[in-house]
């Protein structure tokens, strides 16, 4: 589901750093309060309609959820039942927010819980992140990945979040995403290469990244940018399999697959989706999801 699928305290500042960026959701922009806005009501219909009607009207066409790999949605819940009373039940609601300086693609995060079917209380837990995309005033989800986590949370009640500020120069020539993202993680491949996975997340870090891990809760700061035992020193080979960039040229969002070949742990290929600013004329991970493929 979320996991490839509440809470009143909020996540945790990273210490020691400024946390003044981050505005409480009454202080935000327009377009943000309305992709919140569209979070809740894909929440909503999920509960009334079931999951299957509400993944497939909010997300596009051929939109991308994971399960555990990228796939698109029309694939996901292809074998799902149309019944929803033979869905399982997933609630949730949106904690972070960060939306473009142009306003029209944003990255949501949130926690999720999971009702069995046929259950009255929820027995699984997480976080999930989306990508969310404005055409014609209308917000739709272009991506979206969940993680589980062992305890439960309760889902906030009201988000906070930022806008980017970092608008490219008029006289720049703009490329478009997928050759931009191709662009942005080859630079996180060259690093790897040279200094190991791990490195080269840290750093292009934002200093207060939003890090969602399987098994954990998610959590801000570079030192949450943990990757599978044995990978750290590893470079990955990125495939990129689907981006979307802001036409202001600050937010970029990246998904895909990483290739780590064999090696002594097993673990081969770790699907991903990253989300980057544009901060001083370098681009910066904001947002870093990742989940172990077979």
């Amino acid at each position: 589901w979320r996991l490839g699928g509440y809470r009143e305290e909020a996540m945790p500042a990273v210490d020691g750093k400024d946390d003044s960026r981050w505005k409480d959701e009454e202080s935000l922009p327009a377009e943000a309060v309305h992709a919140l806005e569209a979070e809740r009501a894909f929440n909503l219909m999920a509960r009334s309609e079931g999951l299957k009607a509400a993944f497939l009207e909010w997300v596009v066409p051929g939109g991308t959820v994971f399960g555990p790999g990228p796939m698109t949605v029309e694939e996901r819940y292809a074998q799902v039942p149309d019944a929803k009373e033979d869905q399982p039940q997933l609630q949730w609601l949106p904690e972070w927010i960060v939306i473009a300086g142009s306003r029209e693609l944003a990255m949501i995060t949130g926690r999720w819980e999971l009702t069995p079917v046929g259950g009255e209380t929820a027995t699984d837990f997480g976080q999930y992140l989306s990508v969310w995309a404005r055409e014609r005033n209308e917000w739709r989800v272009l991506a979206d990945i969940g993680t589980n986590q062992p305890e439960q949370r309760a889902l906030t009640p009201r988000a906070t979040g930022r806008m980017i500020e970092a608008l490219a120069p008029r006289s720049m020539m703009i490329p478009v995403a997928s050759v931009l993202a191709g662009e942005v993680e080859g630079s996180l491949e060259k690093i790897a290469f040279r200094d190991g996975y791990r490195s080269s997340l840290v750093r292009f870090a934002d200093r207060d990244v939003i890090v969602l891990r399987v098994g954990a809760a998610a959590a801000r700061g570079e030192d949450h940018l943990t990757v599978p035992e044995g990978l750290a020193e590893l470079a990955p080979r990125i495939e990129v399999t689907g981006s979307a960039a802001s036409a202001a040229h600050d937010f970029l969002a990246t998904w895909g697959i990483m290739h780590f070949g064999v090696n002594t742990t097993g673990v081969e290929r770790l699907a991903f989706l990253r989300v980057w600013q544009l901060e001083s004329s370098q681009w910066q991970i904001i947002a870093d999801v990742y989940r172990e493929m077979p």
